[in-house]
């Protein structure tokens, strides 16, 4: 102690002054008195009163320019504000002091060389000051001694905060996180083998421990010192507090004063009782910092909404009960409607409060005009919110935090991080489960995701998630805003949009609407009355106000400010001289600032609604001083308000009306130029990570000048939005792509635009706009040989989709034909691309020689030498589609090769979702052949990498394979269970033609359950939704399944009505299967009532037809009721029975077998043959009765009680 030691770089540069000293073993200098006097630099010009002349300023400014890292921002600006003045005015003002205290870094000084102790003391500092600063605080004072370093921190000085108790917590929860991970690197540091300095220390015993304290209070704050040097400090009783609060605290512990936990509502506080404080006479009452209760963005909502809520006593009674509804667990999603201006937002802002105090969680979007055309613009917001990111931080720690989230879902969902990094600019590669996701697999995934993280946080705590002003969101995040709109029922959630009047959101949302509507005449005057205060105006000055203003609060407001700005001349002639709308009003009052402030204002708006200082420096031509006055002016005005310090400076608008109002203000070409110089600005700055920015870089081109940067954008946003099956926002980009280039057709960017739309079209299913914008392309002489290749392919798949076959040969052939005649021209695999989409074509017209024939020559194509993951994607379409033609043409050996190498090559290339339709593929081939354990086998296996990757689609695919599997092999209740889980999902991704199809599945397992009336009503529900679908052969399909529910139930009239109109469809549409089920039901029926002739006539034909395509399950059935209809009419029946039986054996199919054999026994006794017929029918009985088909067995029961001795 009392020493002053020099390191050596200290020592070094003072090398030209005489000191006297000695230097130690370490290499440090102890220091005993310096010889010579130094001056110190610039001291006359900081003496007082010695600013004189503007040279002198301008020393100054530039000196505090180049001192302005190392000041607070806020107390710069207050300096600059009066430049001469030799101190910042002291005052009083309510901020929170945070005493914090570090033991260990003095055992590391000592033990470790002085590299080392110095670097990790530095670490330990910048993990504070990023904390401190975060949440806008100033490190005040740091003291080095024997008992630990300690430090003061400021909260609300020299920059005010309303919320400086909130924040000062937040940052010491943040300095005990980052303690942690200095400790982390001290322990690597001392645990490491080659570290000889750090032998003599323990690695567990050496780190650092802290403990804070924290107390709010009203303090003094100004400048503390002499003329020549001085510091701005804080003094008072609450700093003192703050120390001795921290000196009760436990090593580990953040505590703060009872006073604390009542004002910062937001943190989470634990009592500890009362403590006595040295020089207090009476105990305090304390509590530990636990944690916090959200990260969302609940204090900027509350900060923008001042003004007195008057006139809305309805409004929030609704938006109260609708709130209790949610926190009770029926969730609510509610829209609050009405124009600018209408309270919507001071709505939103008591809500918010009344979140808080029943402690619910409170996260919130802002949607902003200028991201309207970035795809999950507004859930990337949100996301951030849920997922608490704060600004500043790595994108390491940020991609943490989001994984942390997504593994809480379930194990092994942080591995779905690739997919939400984009929504939130982090650059997260692909991996196993995501790289062979198409842009609609990937979307469909990402919704299911964020709407997973959603409820999963509410489950935690009742939500409030709020969007703001929703009419800006784009059409992505609208999407997935009706889709959670539908599903909140379930969870604790209160989803509220508010937004302006729109087309883009209707009532298909089921969101309850609530209208915001203007102030009642009696409310405008009372809330008048409330905002003047004061203020002297007389009453027919009131009434005039509340009648302009029209009952919009935002304008009444206006309008009494603008008063109160000219109260003398406005007191004489009343308001008929201040502009009579919105719009004129707010354009009045920024007309009312100063020159350089307007100017400041308006550059601003064209940034957008938040204005990142950085941007706004870059387009100005004032200094960055200027600049920060002009802000500071602007806040002060209450225009715009000051959003966050770090990482960036950030101010906002204060209404979205002001920033539109500035921007239409200025003149077109100055806001031409702007928008140019703010995307210059872009692209500077994110020159190495342009992909994330390409929206905003879009929107300020298209705005500008610039036209060139304009389209090459545009289309870089394009095919961003494209890859993320944002379709809507792609076409709006590409649109606008189309505009910048004025119909210039020999331009090789209109092509490229013009067959970007196209496929966007076809996704969409407008095919006859996107083969327009194809012939654009077509027409234009002279383009490409590869241009006018790919527009002839696309050409060919859009006809494909709309069933013109012919045509789409003959686009498919004309692009063949250029590959062949200018084969170096064109793309690698376009013979590869091409000979798929010709064998699919081929497929659809029953051309299967020709079909393979393509699909050899496309194989053929391939490169041996080089294999990229779209050879290895080709390769395995065209397998694949050569199994589907072998499959058809009932090669079913020859089909299994080819899928079984379409399933190798996507392993290999880890396509899940390639996988999964090669399995089940190859399920389905293994159901043809009726081995419906091998295909089962598969289904679960697509089920499992379904659910692996979240495919809600191929999992409902999957459970319906494996339910009809289930239900041929007799096990009844696991079919159901699969089927009704399939028919849930499948309703609730609103897919109607899979509902159907499920519904009819549900139908034959109660059918053969004997559950008769369920299958009816079943049968009939699946039947109306064919028809409202238009699918015919579905239709029929159904009536077929209720022709033979009706015969079960012994109406075989009705049953042989449904079975001829099923009949007569299926003819009509030359369906062979569909007629052969038809033929069968019809015969069942005849046997029913007695048609005895007719019953055997529809068999035959149902046989014939069934052995012509090799389906012998159909055949079995046809056989049995041949036989039916013969044995009464003394014809050969035996064979038809016994070969019924064989085939129902082949094809695994127990109900139909055991049907068989009941009808042969009933033949047996029929004829006498009483031993082996009994037999039979035991055989049957037993087998129904086993496999859990009660209807068939209750049949055999009232029929044969007495024979079988039942």
């Amino acid at each position: 102690p009392g020493e002053i030691v020099l390191g050596r770089r200290t020592r070094e540069l003072l090398a030209d002054v005489d000191v006297v000293g000695e230097t130690l073993q370490s290499g440090c200098f102890r220091l005993h008195t310096v010889v010579n006097s130094i001056t110190p630099s610039g001291a006359e010009r900081f003496q007082a009163g010695a600013m004189k002349t503007g040279e002198t300023l301008a020393d100054l400014l530039s000196d505090l320019d180049r001192m302005s890292p190392y000041l607070p921002s806020a107390l710069l600006s207050r300096i600059i504000a009066v430049p001469d003045q030799p101190q910042v005015e002291a005052d009083l003002r309510p901020v929170t002091a945070l005493f914090a205290q570090v033991v260990g870094l003095e055992l590391l000084a000592e033990a470790l060389p002085p590299a080392q102790s110095a670097h990790l003391f530095e670490r330990y500092m910048v993990a504070m000051q990023s904390s401190i600063a975060r949440y806008g605080g100033v490190i005040n004072k740091l003291d080095v001694a024997e008992e630990g370093v300690k430090l003061l921190a400021i909260f609300g000085a020299p920059a005010a905060y309303e919320d400086h108790a909130e924040r000062a917590a937040h940052a010491a929860l943040a300095m005990q996180e980052g303690l942690h991970d200095v400790n982390a690197h001290i322990e690597a540091i001392l645990s490491s083998p080659d570290d000889s300095g750090a032998r003599s220390l323990s690695a567990t015993s050496s780190l650092l421990q802290q403990r804070i304290g924290l107390n709010p209070g009203v303090v003094f704050a100004g400048n503390v010192g002499s003329a020549t040097r001085k510091e701005y400090t804080v003094m008072g009783d609450a700093v003192n507090i703050a120390a001795r609060v921290m000196s009760a605290a436990p090593w580990g512990d953040v505590w703060c004063s009872q006073v604390l936990g009542n004002i910062a509502p937001r943190i989470v506080c634990e009592p500890r009782g009362s403590v006595l404080l040295k020089g207090k006479a009476e105990p305090l009452e304390v509590c530990r910092v636990v944690s916090e209760r959200d990260g969302s963005d609940v204090a900027r909502l509350l900060q923008r909404e001042t003004h007195p809520l008057v006139g809305r006593e309805s409004e929030l009674a609704w938006l109260s009960s609708e709130l209790d509804a949610a926190r009770a667990g029926s969730g609510r999603a509610v829209r609050l409607v009405g124009e600018a201006g209408v309270g919507k937002s001071r709505l939103v802002a008591a809500l918010v409060e009344m979140a808080n105090e029943r402690g619910m969680r409170v996260v919130s979007a802002a949607c902003l005009s200028y991201t309207a055309t970035i795809p999950y613009a507004a859930w990337g917001e949100l996301l951030k919110s849920l997922c608490s990111l704060v600004a500043g931080e790595s994108s390491e720690v940020r991609a943490a935090k989001i994984a942390d989230h997504l593994a809480a879902l379930s194990p092994g969902m942080d591995e779905w991080l690739p997919l939400l990094g984009d929504l939130v600019r982090l650059d997260i590669p692909d991996n196993r489960l995501t790289r062979g996701l198409d842009p609609q697999l990937r979307q469909e995934r990402r919704f299911d995701l964020l709407e997973r993280l959603l409820l999963h946080a509410a489950s935690r705590d009742p939500l409030l998630v709020i969007f703001e002003d929703l009419h800006w969101a784009d059409p992505v995040s609208l999407e997935l805003w009706r889709r959670v709109a539908q599903t909140v029922h379930q969870a604790p959630i209160l989803l509220l949009g508010a937004h302006r009047p729109t087309p883009a959101l209707t009532d298909d949302d089921r969101a309850a609407v609530l209208n915001v509507r203007e102030l009642p005449a009696a409310d405008s005057d009372r809330l008048v009355e409330i905002l003047a205060g004061d203020a002297p105006l007389p009453e027919t000055l009131r009434r005039q106000i509340a009648a302009r203003a029209a009952g919009n609060p935002l304008f009444l407001a206006e309008l009494l400010r603008a008063v109160l700005a000219q109260s003398n001349q406005t007191l004489l002639h009343g308001i008929d001289s201040l502009p009579d709308s919105l719009n004129g009003l707010l354009l009045a009052r920024i007309d009312r600032l100063d020159e350089h402030a307007r100017n400041v204002l308006r550059v601003a708006s064209v940034i957008g609604q938040r204005i990142p200082f950085g941007v706004l420096q870059a387009i100005q031509t004032i200094d960055r001083i200027a600049l920060l006055r002009q802000l500071t002016h602007l806040d002060e005005q209450e225009i715009t308000m000051l959003e966050r310090l770090e990482p960036e400076r950030v101010h906002t608008f204060r209404h979205a009306l002001i920033q539109e109002v500035a921007y239409q203000s200025m003149l077109y070409s100055r806001r031409r130029e702007l928008h140019g110089r703010i995307g210059e600005y872009l692209e500077q700055r994110y020159g190495d990570d342009l992909d994330d920015y390409y929206g905003l870089l879009a929107h300020h081109y298209r705005l500008s000048n610039r036209r060139d940067k304009a389209i090459h954008y545009l289309l870089k946003a394009g095919h961003a939005a494209r890859a993320v099956f944002a379709n809507e926002e792609a076409l709006q980009y590409y649109t606008w792509a189309l505009e910048a280039l004025a119909g210039d057709a020999n331009d090789p960017r209109s092509w490229e635009t013009h067959a970007a739309i196209a496929d966007v079209e076809a996704t969409l299913g407008h095919y006859d706009k996107a083969l327009a914008h194809l012939a654009q392309i077509l027409e234009t002489p002279g383009i490409p040989p590869d241009v006018a290749r790919h527009a002839y392919h696309r050409r060919g798949a859009v006809l494909e989709k709309q069933g013109r076959y012919a045509a789409a040969l003959e686009a498919l052939d004309q692009a063949m034909h250029i590959v062949r005649t200018h084969p170096t021209e064109v793309a690698p695999l376009a013979t590869a691309h091409i000979n798929a989409d010709i064998a699919l074509v081929r497929r659809r017209r029953g051309e299967y020689d020709l079909a393979l024939a393509a699909c050899e020559e496309g194989l053929a194509s391939l490169r041996p030498d080089v294999r990229t993951v779209e050879d290895e994607q080709i390769e395995a379409r065209l397998h694949a589609e050569s199994g589907s033609v072998l499959t058809l043409r009932g090669e079913y050996a020859r089909a299994r090769e080819f899928f079984e190498r379409s399933l190798r090559v996507r392993e290999s290339i880890d396509d899940l979702p390639g996988m999964i339709a090669s399995h089940n593929n190859i399920g389905y081939l293994w159901q043809l052949q009726s081995d419906h354990e091998r295909a089962l086998e598969h289904y679960r296996v697509a089920e499992t990498l379904a659910r692996r990757i979240g495919l809600q689609y191929a999992i409902v695919y999957a459970l319906g394979n494996i339910a009809y599997s289930l239900t041929i092999l007799g096990q009844y209740a696991e079919a159901e269970a699969r089927c009704e889980e399939a028919l849930e999902l499948s309703r609730r991704l609103h897919a109607q033609l899979t509902t159907a199809q499920l519904l009819n599945t549900l139908g034959i397992i109660h059918y053969r359950r004997g559950d008769y009336a369920q299958a009816q009503q079943v049968y009939e529900e699946a039947l109306n939704l064919h028809r409202s679908l238009g699918s015919t052969d579905q239709e029929a399909n159904a009536l077929v399944h209720l022709a033979q529910t009706y015969g079960a139930q012994g109406d075989h009239a009705r049953a042989a009505e449904l079975a001829r109109r099923a009949l007569a469809t299926a003819e009509a549409l030359q369906a062979p299967s569909l007629q052969i089920e038809a033929l069968n039901a019809l015969a069942e029926a005849m046997i029913g009532y007695g048609d005895l002739e007719s019953a055997a006539a529809c068999a035959n034909q149902a046989i014939e037809l069934s052995r012509s395509l090799g389906a012998d399950d159909l055949t079995a059935i046809a056989l049995r009721l041949r036989g039916e209809a013969t044995v009464a009419r003394g014809y050969s029946w035996q064979e038809d029975f016994i070969g019924s039986a064989a085939l129902c054996d082949t094809v695994r199919d127990r109900f139909e077998l055991a049907r068989t054999w009941r009808s042969y026994g009933a033949a047996l006794l029929q004829t006498g043959n009483l031993k082996e017929g009994i037999a039979y029918l035991k055989r049957a009985y037993d087998t129904f009765t086993l496999s859990g088909a009660n209807g068939e067995a209750r049949r055999m029961r009232s029929m044969y009680h007495d024979t079988l001795e039942l």
